[in-house]
């Protein structure tokens, strides 16, 4: 499983990374790893074809030239116009969270697909509907998505559990429907940490560092494997039926976990089960 972050990280954590994000403002520097016969690929985000102060035909001829380059479209006309000049060369910025959105991509001879929840909780399926569309497709995916912005203010999912994420020590279970995981994140400092938390395969701090807008307290390395095989095909019911008899398994292993916790605290220590 590749990992891709973007250019503006420290240098050094630069070698643990296969693929690089540029944006169309640091072009030139894109360009200069390109010449400079980097092995890494090379993903530049173009937010807007027309603003983005590069030719058109010139983008087209680079990327022609660079076989480990290719454009990330934050817009689906930007993604048609490019495909049709550049078949094969680009794909869809924003994670598609239905199938009717997959099969629309699916028609396009793009390079990747980002996935998004429900999605991302039915990966035997949905890869397997991909490979067999297209056995070349990347299937991308963002470990640390937790909890979207739109559900900040409601208390039930507070801490993120419900949504999608990986930890570093259980990226085996996801290598057979994954190719890459985006460690990206709008905070540099945060996606710095979450960088050096997946390269050196770091799984001992609490969720918070790995799930974007979390506060939970619970250590990554009591996430059990049991708990991410049932996840990877829990198809996301709970979030799709807001009625408290269905599933609630992530939300009842973290109850479980605060539990413990306050046992410890009160002076009555515990001794967790190891990992399975």
């Amino acid at each position: 499983m590749k990992l891709c972050a973007s250019y503006h990280l420290p240098s050094h954590l630069w070698s643990g990374l296969d693929e690089l994000r540029f944006s169309t403002q640091s072009f030139n520097m894109a360009l200069e790893q390109l010449e400079n016969k980097t092995k890494k690929r090379i993903i530049v985000e173009i937010l807007d074809l027309s603003s983005c102060g590069l030719n058109i035909e010139k983008l087209c001829a680079i990327a022609v030239e660079y076989e480990n380059l290719v454009y990330d479209c934050y817009s689906l006309d930007d993604l048609i116009i490019l495909i049709d000049k550049i078949p094969h060369k680009c794909f869809y910025h924003f994670p598609i969270n239905t199938y009717n959105m997959l099969y629309f991509c699916l028609q396009y001879p793009v390079t990747d697909i980002c996935l998004g929840e429900p999605l991302t909780f039915d990966l035997p399926q949905v890869c397997d509907s991909i490979k067999q569309a297209n056995s070349q497709l990347n299937i991308r995916v963002q470990p640390a998505v937790g909890r979207p912005e739109l559900f900040n203010n409601i208390a039930a999912y507070d801490n993120g559990i419900q949504h999608f994420w990986i930890l570093p020590q259980h990226m085996s279970f996801f290598e057979p429907y994954i190719d890459v995981l985006d460690l990206i994140d709008n905070n540099a400092e945060r996606e710095k940490t979450l960088v050096e938390l997946f390269i050196r395969q770091n799984y001992t701090r609490e969720l918070k560092y790995y799930l974007r807008n979390s506060e939970s307290e619970m250590l990554a390395d009591l996430v059990t494997n049991e708990f991410v095989q049932r996840r990877i095909k829990c198809r996301q019911i709970c979030m799709q039926n807001h009625d408290n008899t269905k599933c609630h398994y992530c939300m009842a292993e973290e109850a479980l976990y605060r539990r413990l916790r306050e046992k410890q605290s009160s002076n009555n220590p515990i001794t967790t089960p190891s990992q399975s």
